[in-house]
Order: structure tokens, then C-alpha cells, then sequence
């Protein structure tokens, strides 16, 4: 479920953008009481063990949008709710979306801890950094899109210390073929998935 990114869900969980005076405003409870809604809705259908919600307590993008006036406690309530219900997986994007690891005061470890099932770190994640965080019991899993646009076989290429290719922005969302899968691999050759 995307509870992120200042989208509906994670408008109602910020009270920066939550100026509801009904009983989905107000104190942290109420603005958890839609989100929360709509996970059970979803957990009814798929059952706790198939869901996974991602958030992004300090994200910025898009719109610009301020963040909660306390994250710690508005996520880390959020994330004690969502572990009572059992779900799978949590999706934090660590930082501000796509530009910057800069936590904002946001103690991510600490939120793992409040969550019961799998953690999964995201946001400009390098073999050091996730390595740093998964010995600090800060991750279960990580995250690491952009890099595998340019780079088929990064976890080849991590495994042996190969330097990574860079995809221009031009290639991440759409287009043609190229930059798609004409990357070459360690080897030079273009880098085909396998069957």
C-alpha cells in the first residue's frame, strides 16, 4: 500500500496537511484512524501476511509539501498500529525522496524497532551505507532502484566491487528501448535476463 510521498493516505497522517476538524483531525489517533481503515479494508481481502505499506515520515516531494510537526511520534504511532495488525513489510523511504539522506531529525532505527515485521530502508542506499545499517539492526532489506536501471547486474557487480554505470534522469520513467535494456554488463555485453 503506498502510505507515502504525500499522497492520501500519508495526507491524513501529517498534520501539516490534515486540517480536518472532524473525527479524522486533530490529535495523532484521529488522523491514523482513515490510513489505518484502509489497510484493515485491504487486510481483509489479502490477509496481514500478503501487505506491505511504504512511507516517507520527512519527504518533502512532491508539492513541497512541510512535514509532520512531529514525526517521531505521529510515524512511530503510525508504526506501532501497523505492527499490531500484523503486516509483512514496512517501506521507509530514509530522507527526502530521490536528492538527499539527510533524516531531518528522524531516528530511523528507532522506528524499525517500533515495527514487528520487515523493515525495508530506501533512499540512496550504497553497499556501505546498507551494510552500516543492517549491523545497526536499522533494516532487514534494502531498497536500491535507480542503480539497476544502468546497472542489470549490480548485485554482481557489488559482489565483486565493480564500478557502477550511471542512467541519466532521461531514462527513468519512460521512452523508448534505449537506456532500458542496452546497458552493458561487466563483461561488455549487454546484460539480457535470464530464463
Amino acid at each position: 500500500m503506498h502510505s507515502a510521498n504525500n499522497y492520501l493516505l500519508e495526507q491524513f497522517v501529517r498534520d501539516s496537511t490534515n486540517h480536518r476538524t472532524d473525527e479524522y483531525g486533530g490529535p495523532v489517533e484521529n488522523r491514523l484512524r482513515f490510513p489505518l481503515a484502509v489497510v484493515r479494508a485491504v487486510i481483509d481481502v489479502w490477509g496481514a501476511d500478503r501487505v506491505g505499506i511504504r512511507i516517507s515520515p520527512i519527504t518533502t516531494a512532491p508539492g513541497e509539501t512541510p512535514p509532520d510537526s512531529n514525526p517521531m511520534e505521529t510515524f512511530g504511532r503510525y508504526l506501532d498500529e501497523l505492527s499490531k495488525l500484523g503486516l509483512l513489510y514496512v517501506h521507509a523511504i530514509e530522507g527526502q525522496t530521490q536528492t538527499s539522506r539527510a533524516t531531518g531529525g528522524v531516528d530511523f532505527v528507532a522506528l524499525r524497532k517500533r515495527f514487528g515485521g520487515f523493515y525495508i530502508a530506501n533512499n540512496q542506499y550504497t553497499l556501505d551505507v546498507a551494510q552500516r545499517t543492517l549491523a545497526q539492526g536499522g533494516a532487514d532489506l534494502f531498497s536500491i532502484g535507480r542503480p539497476f536501471i544502468a546497472n542489470p547486474d549490480l548485485i554482481n557487480r557489488l559482489r565483486t566491487g565493480a564500478p557502477l554505470a550511471e542512467a541519466p534522469k532521461e531514462y527513468w520513467y519512460g521512452g523508448d528501448s534505449t537506456g532500458y535494456s542496452d546497458w552493458p554488463a561487466m563483461d561488455g555485453q549487454i546484460a539480457m535476463p535470464e530464463k
